[in-house]
């Protein structure tokens, strides 16, 4: 207790019992699940009242939390930049203060354009800032373990989903929605972001440390170098054109079915608290498949990664529209699951293996900007084909017949090259930094 009190002092930090990146995954995996209270997994449960308090149709309520997901998505790149320059613990802290305050304040509002508001600001820092610092900082720690360590950071985060939706659903049932976020408010504000700020530090090297836990022994076998790639230089690779082009479809599609899960249930014959509970199972499935998760971005290649993610999105996307059965319910868990599992762990290791650690915040705002527009759109054109026809099919049928060209695209997309300085007719290969 007196080194965790005291850990401020960076020879405390690099004198730690253990290798003090293992407490930083504890904080910062914390940091990661904060961003789930503003969530459109908690939205969702709360569409309902929203319709009826504030006397909206499904598709403007989609389209106001889209706009404030989208508006909150512009400052990314600049967030992604602030973490590189200032660090991830006070860019952390900060975001998490500000986020409480927004989960109490949402609990006030008495307009749509004040719940409008609320939106961008619990979208710009749960998206923002608490994501892009407390990921970032993973990546900063952990190099050859990095996919291992954030499969762990997936399994907690998505079982402690498990058990945090149908908490929420159960408080519903017993207090007012304006009560239930003032609560959340005050669990964010008064227990978590205190936490993270005792414990999370930035960079190892800042400590006189190395990634993983290596000891800086001048005849121990130097690592590896990672290449640094600039945004500018990442933007030029086809390979992450394609990736970004993926990371906003999925998204998109899965962001539209959690916010209007109950309404998707509901239209199969389902009622609210089993979209509830089903949804805690699909987080403990994603879970439990992030301890297999991470062995698979260790050893796969990034683009065969991307095309099984898109697979289990069509496949998610067909049962949304025909689980009309125990079975087809419990493949749906099985298939959401899963697609959580490997977007969550593609976006916390691929782009830090494929593009090196110096510049990661600036390439991860840019990246979660058009994931975030994404998100903003996919539950608007969801809303919309429910108020139209009365169902989604038509959403579905589009989103697949994207994502099948999508896959092919990214079955065959190439490993990122980079010419090699002084010889602009040669290149090297990038190999993933891990490697």
């Amino acid at each position: 207790m007196q080194n965790i009190l005291h850990i401020r002092n960076p020879q405390v930090v690099a004198h730690f019992p253990v290798f003090y990146g293992w407490v930083v995954l504890v904080a910062a995996t914390l940091g990661l699940i904060l961003p789930f209270f503003g969530h459109n997994t908690t939205i969702g449960l709360f569409v309902d009242d929203f319709i009826v308090e504030f006397g909206m149709d499904r598709t403007t309520l989609s389209g106001l939390f889209g706009l404030g997901g989208f508006v909150a998505a512009l400052g990314l790149p600049w967030v992604g930049k602030v973490t590189d320059r200032y660090g991830s613990r006070r860019v952390g802290a900060i975001a998490g203060a500000i986020f409480a305050l927004s989960l109490i304040a949402l609990s006030t509002a008495t307009n749509p354009l004040a719940l409008l508001m609320m939106f961008v600001i619990m979208r710009a820092v749960g998206l923002g800032p608490l994501w892009i610092a407390n990921s970032t900082v993973l990546a900063q720690w952990f190099r050859s373990r990095r996919g291992r360590v954030f499969s762990i950071t997936v399994v907690v985060t998505w079982l402690f989903q498990g058990f945090y939706v149908p908490f929420v659903q159960q408080l519903l049932e017993t207090m007012s929605w304006r009560q239930v976020w003032q609560l959340l408010g005050l669990l964010v504000g008064l227990v978590a972001v205190p936490l993270v700020w005792l414990l999370l530090r930035d960079r190892p090297e800042s400590y006189g440390l190395l990634p993983d836990g290596r000891v800086n022994h001048e005849e121990e076998k130097a690592p590896v170098p990672e290449q640094g790639w600039t945004l500018p230089e990442a933007r030029r690779t086809a390979m992450f054109r394609i990736f970004v082009l993926g990371r906003m479809l999925t998204p998109a599609a899965g962001s539209a079915l959690i916010l209007h899960q109950v309404s998707v249930f509901n239209s199969l014959g389902y009622d609210a608290a089993l979209a509830a509970q089903s949804f805690g199972m699909i987080a403990i499935v994603a879970g439990g498949l992030s301890l297999f998760g991470g062995v698979l971005v260790d050893r796969l290649r990034p683009n065969h990664m991307m095309v099984i993610q898109l697979c289990t999105s069509i496949t998610v996307l067909l049962l949304s529209a025909t689980m009309t059965t125990p079975l087809l319910l419990i493949l749906y868990v099985l298939a959401f699951g899963s697609n959580i599992t490997l977007g969550s762990l593609f976006d916390n290791t691929v782009w830090a293996n494929l593009f090196g650690r110096e510049h990661l915040g600036e390439i991860r705002g840019f990246v979660a900007i058009l994931m975030s527009a994404g998100v903003a759109i996919g539950p608007v054109l969801f809303g919309w084909c429910f108020d139209a026809f009365g169902d989604y099919n038509l959403m579905v049928a589009v989103f697949i017949g994207l994502m099948l060209v999508q896959t092919i695209i990214a079955w065959l997309a190439p490993m990122p090259q980079r010419k090699a300085q002084g010889d602009a007719a040669s290149s090297t290969t990038l190999q993933p930094a891990s490697a």
